[in-house]
Protein backbone atom coordinates (compact mmCIF):
# COMPACT_ATOMS: atom_id res chain seq x y z
CA UNK A 1 0.00 0.00 0.00
CA UNK A 2 3.14 2.36 0.61
CA UNK A 3 4.36 1.65 -2.87
CA UNK A 4 1.07 2.07 -4.57
CA UNK A 5 0.71 5.66 -2.28
CA UNK A 6 3.99 6.74 -2.96
CA UNK A 7 3.84 5.60 -6.93
CA UNK A 8 0.41 7.59 -6.76
CA UNK A 9 2.13 10.63 -5.06
CA UNK A 10 5.40 10.70 -8.03
CA UNK A 11 2.14 10.10 -10.66
CA UNK A 12 -0.01 13.30 -9.30
CA UNK A 13 2.83 15.76 -9.14
CA UNK A 14 3.78 14.64 -12.63
CA UNK A 15 0.11 15.59 -13.73
CA UNK A 16 0.46 19.08 -12.26
CA UNK A 17 3.93 19.48 -13.62
CA UNK A 18 2.39 18.54 -17.03
CA UNK A 19 -0.34 20.72 -16.26
CA UNK A 20 1.33 23.73 -15.42
CA UNK A 21 3.49 23.86 -18.48
CA UNK A 22 0.17 22.99 -20.99
CA UNK A 23 -1.39 26.01 -19.04
CA UNK A 24 1.85 28.32 -19.76
CA UNK A 25 1.75 27.27 -23.24
CA UNK A 26 -1.50 28.21 -23.56
CA UNK A 27 -1.36 31.36 -21.93
CA UNK A 28 1.64 31.94 -24.15
CA UNK A 29 0.23 30.59 -27.30
CA UNK A 30 -3.05 32.99 -27.25
CA UNK A 31 -1.54 35.97 -25.29
CA UNK A 32 -2.75 39.30 -26.52
CA UNK A 33 -5.53 40.08 -29.22
CA UNK A 34 -4.88 42.90 -31.77
CA UNK A 35 -7.31 45.30 -33.01
CA UNK A 36 -7.25 47.84 -35.26
CA UNK A 37 -4.97 49.11 -38.32
CA UNK A 38 -1.44 49.07 -38.53
CA UNK A 39 -0.23 50.52 -41.45
CA UNK A 40 2.80 51.75 -43.06
CA UNK A 41 3.66 55.36 -43.62
CA UNK A 42 2.33 56.81 -46.74
CA UNK A 43 4.71 57.29 -49.60
CA UNK A 44 4.92 57.97 -53.17
CA UNK A 45 4.71 54.68 -53.74
CA UNK A 46 1.98 53.62 -51.95
CA UNK A 47 1.21 52.13 -48.34
CA UNK A 48 0.37 48.42 -46.40
CA UNK A 49 -2.00 48.25 -43.76
CA UNK A 50 -2.52 45.34 -41.38
CA UNK A 51 -6.22 44.62 -39.93
CA UNK A 52 -6.44 43.42 -37.06
CA UNK A 53 -10.43 41.98 -36.08
CA UNK A 54 -12.19 40.14 -33.67
CA UNK A 55 -11.57 36.13 -33.44
CA UNK A 56 -8.24 36.03 -34.54
CA UNK A 57 -8.59 37.22 -37.80
CA UNK A 58 -6.69 39.93 -39.76
CA UNK A 59 -6.73 41.66 -43.51
CA UNK A 60 -3.97 42.54 -45.16
CA UNK A 61 -4.37 45.10 -47.93
CA UNK A 62 -1.32 47.22 -50.13
CA UNK A 63 -1.54 49.74 -52.87
CA UNK A 64 1.74 50.78 -54.68
CA UNK A 65 2.52 51.90 -58.36
CA UNK A 66 2.99 48.21 -58.96
CA UNK A 67 -0.76 47.47 -58.19
CA UNK A 68 -2.86 46.35 -55.22
CA UNK A 69 -2.64 43.28 -53.41
CA UNK A 70 -5.72 41.88 -50.76
CA UNK A 71 -5.07 39.16 -48.17
CA UNK A 72 -6.58 38.03 -45.10
CA UNK A 73 -6.94 35.04 -42.60
CA UNK A 74 -5.81 33.79 -38.95
CA UNK A 75 -3.10 35.00 -36.71
CA UNK A 76 -1.79 33.98 -33.64
CA UNK A 77 1.71 34.85 -31.66
CA UNK A 78 3.47 32.39 -30.06
CA UNK A 79 6.20 34.23 -27.54
CA UNK A 80 7.42 37.36 -29.26
CA UNK A 81 6.66 36.26 -32.61
CA UNK A 82 3.58 37.25 -35.01
CA UNK A 83 2.34 34.27 -37.45
CA UNK A 84 -0.25 35.44 -40.67
CA UNK A 85 -2.00 32.41 -42.16
CA UNK A 86 -3.70 33.41 -45.15
CA UNK A 87 -6.33 31.74 -46.77
CA UNK A 88 -8.57 31.55 -49.58
CA UNK A 89 -10.34 35.64 -49.31
CA UNK A 90 -14.32 35.47 -49.15
CA UNK A 91 -13.99 38.65 -51.29
CA UNK A 92 -14.89 38.59 -55.13
CA UNK A 93 -12.62 40.04 -57.08
CA UNK A 94 -13.53 39.17 -60.89
CA UNK A 95 -14.49 41.47 -63.35
CA UNK A 96 -18.07 41.20 -64.92
CA UNK A 97 -19.50 40.42 -68.21
CA UNK A 98 -22.76 40.76 -69.60
CA UNK A 99 -24.28 39.02 -72.67
CA UNK A 100 -27.32 40.49 -74.75
CA UNK A 101 -28.79 38.82 -77.93
CA UNK A 102 -29.90 41.25 -80.21
CA UNK A 103 -31.55 38.92 -82.79
CA UNK A 104 -30.26 36.16 -84.90
CA UNK A 105 -28.04 35.70 -88.07
CA UNK A 106 -27.17 33.88 -91.15
CA UNK A 107 -24.05 33.90 -92.56
CA UNK A 108 -22.40 36.32 -89.57
CA UNK A 109 -23.09 38.04 -86.54
CA UNK A 110 -22.31 41.36 -85.42
CA UNK A 111 -20.90 41.46 -82.41
CA UNK A 112 -20.66 44.60 -80.20
CA UNK A 113 -18.18 45.18 -76.99
CA UNK A 114 -17.91 47.74 -74.86
CA UNK A 115 -15.63 48.05 -71.76
CA UNK A 116 -16.27 50.12 -69.00
CA UNK A 117 -14.33 50.37 -65.62
CA UNK A 118 -16.69 48.73 -62.69
CA UNK A 119 -16.58 51.29 -60.39
CA UNK A 120 -17.00 54.25 -62.57
CA UNK A 121 -18.64 52.92 -65.84
CA UNK A 122 -15.67 55.17 -67.25
CA UNK A 123 -14.87 53.80 -70.81
CA UNK A 124 -11.59 51.72 -70.82
CA UNK A 125 -9.73 51.86 -73.90
CA UNK A 126 -6.86 50.33 -75.49
CA UNK A 127 -7.68 46.63 -73.95
CA UNK A 128 -6.58 43.24 -75.96
CA UNK A 129 -9.76 40.87 -76.57
CA UNK A 130 -9.12 37.37 -77.85
CA UNK A 131 -11.75 35.71 -79.43
CA UNK A 132 -11.12 31.74 -80.48
CA UNK A 133 -13.42 28.99 -82.24
CA UNK A 134 -14.22 26.07 -79.35
CA UNK A 135 -15.12 24.45 -83.17
CA UNK A 136 -12.88 25.66 -85.89
CA UNK A 137 -9.16 26.99 -85.40
CA UNK A 138 -10.72 30.42 -85.78
CA UNK A 139 -8.86 32.96 -83.64
CA UNK A 140 -8.93 36.98 -83.68
CA UNK A 141 -7.09 40.10 -81.16
CA UNK A 142 -9.10 42.97 -81.31
CA UNK A 143 -8.33 46.35 -79.29
CA UNK A 144 -11.51 48.60 -78.56
CA UNK A 145 -11.78 51.79 -79.81
CA UNK A 146 -11.07 55.30 -77.16
CA UNK A 147 -14.39 54.99 -76.26
CA UNK A 148 -13.71 51.10 -74.94
CA UNK A 149 -16.43 49.78 -78.10
CA UNK A 150 -15.36 47.67 -80.80
CA UNK A 151 -18.03 46.20 -83.41
CA UNK A 152 -16.48 42.90 -85.33
CA UNK A 153 -18.66 40.21 -87.83
CA UNK A 154 -18.15 36.09 -87.13
CA UNK A 155 -18.69 33.45 -89.14
CA UNK A 156 -21.63 31.67 -87.75
CA UNK A 157 -20.26 28.22 -88.42
CA UNK A 158 -17.17 29.14 -85.68
CA UNK A 159 -19.76 29.45 -82.69
CA UNK A 160 -19.65 28.10 -80.49
CA UNK A 161 -16.66 31.48 -79.20
CA UNK A 162 -14.42 32.00 -75.98
CA UNK A 163 -14.08 35.77 -75.69
CA UNK A 164 -11.16 36.94 -73.10
CA UNK A 165 -10.11 40.03 -72.39
CA UNK A 166 -7.13 41.92 -70.72
CA UNK A 167 -6.45 45.27 -69.54
CA UNK A 168 -3.22 46.97 -67.81
CA UNK A 169 -4.00 47.39 -64.32
CA UNK A 170 -7.48 45.70 -64.18
CA UNK A 171 -8.46 41.55 -63.62
CA UNK A 172 -9.17 39.63 -66.49
CA UNK A 173 -12.46 38.41 -68.17
CA UNK A 174 -13.69 35.60 -70.02
CA UNK A 175 -17.02 34.47 -71.88
CA UNK A 176 -18.57 31.41 -73.33
CA UNK A 177 -20.89 32.67 -76.08
CA UNK A 178 -22.91 28.97 -76.64
CA UNK A 179 -24.88 30.26 -79.69
CA UNK A 180 -24.91 32.47 -83.32
CA UNK A 181 -27.03 35.63 -82.74
CA UNK A 182 -26.43 39.56 -82.96
CA UNK A 183 -25.27 40.16 -79.78
CA UNK A 184 -23.55 43.19 -77.11
CA UNK A 185 -21.37 42.34 -74.82
CA UNK A 186 -20.25 44.54 -71.94
CA UNK A 187 -17.18 43.96 -70.02
CA UNK A 188 -17.17 45.62 -66.03
CA UNK A 189 -13.55 45.74 -65.52
CA UNK A 190 -12.42 45.66 -61.85
CA UNK A 191 -9.24 47.26 -60.67
CA UNK A 192 -6.60 44.53 -60.55
CA UNK A 193 -5.91 42.95 -57.41
CA UNK A 194 -3.50 40.43 -56.46
CA UNK A 195 -4.39 38.23 -53.99
CA UNK A 196 -2.23 36.79 -51.28
CA UNK A 197 -3.53 33.49 -49.81
CA UNK A 198 -2.21 29.61 -48.78
CA UNK A 199 1.03 31.25 -47.29
CA UNK A 200 2.64 32.00 -44.03
CA UNK A 201 4.14 35.37 -43.04
CA UNK A 202 6.05 35.30 -39.59
CA UNK A 203 7.00 39.09 -38.00
CA UNK A 204 8.54 40.17 -34.73
CA UNK A 205 6.47 42.19 -32.01
CA UNK A 206 7.11 43.68 -28.49
CA UNK A 207 4.71 43.76 -24.93
CA UNK A 208 4.54 47.64 -23.85
CA UNK A 209 4.27 47.64 -20.24
CA UNK A 210 0.40 47.00 -20.22
CA UNK A 211 0.45 43.95 -21.89
CA UNK A 212 -1.08 44.95 -25.00
CA UNK A 213 0.54 43.94 -28.32
CA UNK A 214 1.84 47.25 -29.94
CA UNK A 215 4.04 45.87 -32.93
CA UNK A 216 7.04 48.19 -31.78
CA UNK A 217 9.51 45.78 -33.61
CA UNK A 218 7.10 45.78 -36.85
CA UNK A 219 7.63 49.51 -36.61
CA UNK A 220 11.07 49.19 -36.43
CA UNK A 221 11.88 46.60 -38.92
CA UNK A 222 8.88 46.17 -40.89
CA UNK A 223 7.68 50.07 -41.26
CA UNK A 224 4.32 49.41 -39.36
CA UNK A 225 2.39 52.02 -37.18
CA UNK A 226 -0.36 51.86 -34.89
CA UNK A 227 -3.20 53.73 -35.90
CA UNK A 228 -3.52 55.01 -31.92
CA UNK A 229 0.14 56.39 -33.04
CA UNK A 230 -0.03 57.22 -36.44
CA UNK A 231 -4.01 57.52 -36.94
CA UNK A 232 -3.44 56.06 -40.78
CA UNK A 233 -6.96 54.14 -41.34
Amino acid sequence: MKLIFFGYAIFNRRMKLYLTILLNLIITFSHGQLSGAYCTAPSGYGSSCLTFEEKGKFVYSSFYCTGRTYGEGKYYTINDTLILKYEEPELNFASVSELTRKGECKDSCEIFVTVVDLDTEEPLPFGQIEVASFKSTFHEELIPDFNGELTDQIACENFPLNIGISQLGYSSEELKVNEAGQLEIKFSMRSGINVKKNSTDTLCFELDESDDLLLKAIQVNQGYYSQDYYGAK
